[in-house]
């Protein structure tokens, strides 16, 4: 299992274009543990991180006349050998997983330098993406829609945000209450 810091500054959007602003608070975590060779994210921050490196290398696979994988937000097998083979990555999830925003960008530099559309088609899921607990293990289906939003917002909150979001959500909880009084 690893759980590492030091990417608080980079985010991404789904489509594989790395911004800043995710927070210092934005921890790349997953679980490399409980299926070998395969390293699954343990938030909805490092599966974003991960899904934006599969869609880059799509690009780039496109481009290259190779093989596209699916979006599952997962580094498995397939992921590794497209990113060995299409940018030079190391053939292991850890070693791609540990540095996931470096490899994107390179991807999406080489996808972009050479006139790849900026979403291309990927082969279907054939399970729905999901986050290992970092600390149990535990599987469960990654968050959709608004709930992925909200989480994603917290996930990328310093500590301090997160107290200030509270104070602030406290503060129009007392507000209303008072209010219906």
């Amino acid at each position: 299992m690893a759980y590492l810091r030091g990417y608080g500054d980079i985010g991404t959007d789904l489509l594989g274009g790395l911004t800043s602003g995710a927070g210092a608070g934005a921890v790349l975590s997953y679980n490399s543990t409980k299926y070998p060779g395969t390293c699954k994210p343990s938030n909805t921050y490092t599966l974003n991180l991960f899904k934006a490196l599969q869609s880059q290398l799509n690009r780039v696979a496109q481009l290259q006349g190779l093989s596209k994988i699916s979006t599952d937000g997962d580094i498995g097998p397939g992921t590794v050998s497209l990113a060995s083979r299409a940018i030079g990555a190391p053939s292991s999830c850890t070693a791609i997983a540990a540095n996931v925003a470096g490899y994107t960008q390179q991807a999406k530099i080489m996808a972009d330098t050479g006139g790849a559309p900026s979403s291309v088609s990927a082969p279907p899921q054939t399970k729905p993406s999901t986050i290992v607990d970092a600390i149990t293990g535990m599987e469960s289906p990654a968050p959709s829609g608004i709930a992925a939003s909200l989480t994603g917002l917290w996930d990328g909150l310093t500590p301090a945000g997160k107290i200030g979001a509270v104070g602030i959500l406290g503060g129009i909880g007392y507000y209303l209450y008072k209010k219906a009084k």
